[in-house]
């Protein structure tokens, strides 16, 4: 099913097939498939009929990645290029570097020093045992950080570890600079003939370290970590290439059209915020989160929704209700 209606007039009586394509005028549109799987097909083959300017200018979004997974997979069957935003690095060894400086940072918090190991015991196994350098760190009245450097440059750690830890302690002692020790362990994984995911990732940063550096100077570990919050660490894309991204991406970014998918009870809001109640403030976060995502569209806004996602029966998300585009049903 195929609704479409201004931004301040109501749905339309007899909505037109689903296979119209976006109009040219500014307006808002409403998707209805019987499934997620035709959601995704039917999204992805609207988006084939676009010239390569505009898919360049056009983005799905989602209250979660599995559905952008899903979108990416129908896009590539068109043969259409698409990257999807990341909210984080994709290779361990840049997921370890930025918990690193998190934990620099914030030296009391243990869950990013959880995360801290764990990336690095992904590219770098090491026999460490984390009850033994949490006690390490209590006993001898220091930071985890620096218990867990110590322990690492106790080991037999070959390069380019050895050498990126090393930068990442002196960096936590204050005897070197926050720029020149972070050069320190890139130019480690630089010279370690890094896989693709590395190599994007390193290229990422170098471009995200140059912006940040042309708006603020020369930041502060604190400011840096700020901005690059803001900032996605996904590589450039291609010319033509559709914007895949979730909906707590997206809040930066706009685009002439953009598709919101998956706009159904117990995906967005999702189950788990439904669970906590109607006036619970996990449905109002996703609520704003919602209005954040109608608002990336300079042109165009395409609303869908399938009435069964993984076989299972979904309503009508109400945030869908409450803009007018569906009774509920």
């Amino acid at each position: 099913m195929y609704k479409s209606r201004r931004a301040a007039s109501k749905p339309a009586a007899t909505p037109a097939p689903e296979t119209s394509p976006p109009s040219d005028e500014e307006e808002i549109q409403c998707r209805e498939f019987d499934a997620d799987s035709e959601e995704a097909a039917g999204i992805a083959g609207e988006i084939a009929r676009l010239d390569g300017a505009s898919r360049s200018r056009t983005a799905v979004l989602a209250g979660n990645r599995s559905l952008l997974e899903a979108m990416q997979e129908a896009l590539a069957a068109e043969d259409v290029p698409a990257a999807m935003r990341r909210d984080e690095f994709a290779s361990p060894q840049m997921r370890w570097l930025v918990a690193s400086l998190k934990q620099i940072d914030r030296p009391l918090n243990l869950r990013n020093m959880a995360a801290l190991v764990e990336a690095f015991d992904s590219f770098a196994p090491s026999p460490l045992d984390w009850d033994e350098i949490a006690s390490r760190s209590e006993s001898a009245g220091i930071t985890c950080l620096k218990a867990w450097t110590d322990a690492v440059r106790e080991t037999e750690m070959p390069q380019p570890a050895a050498g990126a830890v090393d930068a990442v302690a002196d960096l936590a002692s204050g005897s070197v600079r926050f720029a020149d020790a972070v050069d320190r362990g890139l130019g480690h994984f630089e010279s370690d003939d890094p896989n693709d995911d590395l190599k994007d990732d390193l290229n990422a940063w170098r471009r995200i370290e140059r912006g940040i550096s042309d708006a603020q100077g020369s930041a502060s570990l604190d400011r840096f970590l700020q901005e690059l919050q803001l900032c996605s660490e996904e590589p450039v894309p291609a010319p033509g290439t559709v914007s895949l991204t979730t909906i707590h991406g997206a809040k930066d970014r706009e685009f002439d059209t953009v598709y919101l998918i998956g706009l159904a009870e117990g995906i967005l809001p999702s189950r788990h915020s439904v669970k906590k109640g109607d006036d619970s403030a996990e449905v109002e976060e996703e609520r704003r989160g919602c209005f954040v995502a109608v608002t990336r569209a300079g042109k165009r806004l395409i609303l869908s929704r399938a009435r069964r996602y993984r076989g299972r029966p979904k309503a009508s998300s109400r945030f869908l209700v409450e803009m007018g585009y569906s009774d509920g049903a």
